[in-house]
């Protein structure tokens, strides 16, 4: 593209005072800057323009954008690991932080960009999990009371193939359907089953009684027989 076009089309814009036009012409330059530098120089030209004619819902847009920014920089020169946070968003970037258990740099992200609570775990979580860094997701939960309960954590570990992993956090569970779902779901079938029994859910009972007979006909007689001494007629 030529340089006078991009003149032009800015004078134009001025003419007719298109702030936002402008504003958006300009931002697009910026992120045509070959380097990172050169790109926050601009940016903060963009972001002074913003404020001088008064449109600070942008100007704040560009400012949260340049923070971001130099933050990312940072992140990439401490870690050694390039292209890795740099354009990325603040969830992606408190990922990436995690996974490179760059923990405390994970939290510092999270309070200067006033992440909420509910998000941050979901992250945290997803990333845990992703690196298979159970001891952590396990010291995590036990932090404080997760806003977003249990379930989260099981399901990260059962799609992870980690019934084990998942187990811990089924039996924290507190709704006793959902830990019932969960729990056949991992094929404990010896805790569902006590479940199901303790809450009179015959028909969870049968399906536990089918499915695990297919895999230990063992158990599955064991099942039928705590089922009836509890007054369910359990058949496969």
């Amino acid at each position: 593209r030529d340089a006078r076009d991009d003149e032009r089309l800015e004078a134009s814009l001025k003419r007719f005072r298109d702030k936002f036009g402008l504003g958006d012409f300009r931002l697009a330059r910026a992120y045509e800057a070959v380097t990172l530098n050169q790109r926050l120089e601009r940016m903060r030209d963009v972001k002074t323009a913003f404020e001088k004619s008064q449109q600070k819902f942008e100007a704040d847009s560009i400012e949260r954008q340049i923070r971001l920014l130099r933050l990312q920089q940072d992140l990439e020169e401490t870690t050694g690991e390039r292209h890795v946070f740099v354009d990325t968003s603040v969830s992606e970037t408190i990922y990436n932080c995690i996974v490179l258990s760059q923990h405390k740099k994970a939290e510092r992200v999270r309070q200067i960009f006033e992440v909420p609570d509910r998000r941050f775990y979901y992250i945290k979580i997803r990333a845990l999990s992703e690196c298979a860094d159970w001891k952590m997701l396990e010291r995590f939960a036990n932090e404080m009371r997760p806003p977003i309960g249990f379930v989260p954590f099981a399901r990260a570990a059962i799609r992870r193939g980690e019934k084990l992993e998942a187990s811990k956090y089924i039996m924290r569970v507190e709704d006793d359907r959902v830990r019932l779902e969960l729990l056949v779901e991992i094929e404990f079938w010896i805790e569902a089953a006590d479940l199901a029994v303790r809450i009179r859910d015959a028909s969870t009972l049968g399906v536990i009684v089918a499915e695990c007979s297919k895999v230990d006909e063992k158990m599955a007689r064991k099942i039928e027989k705590m089922a009836r001494r509890a007054g369910f007629g359990v058949s496969e």
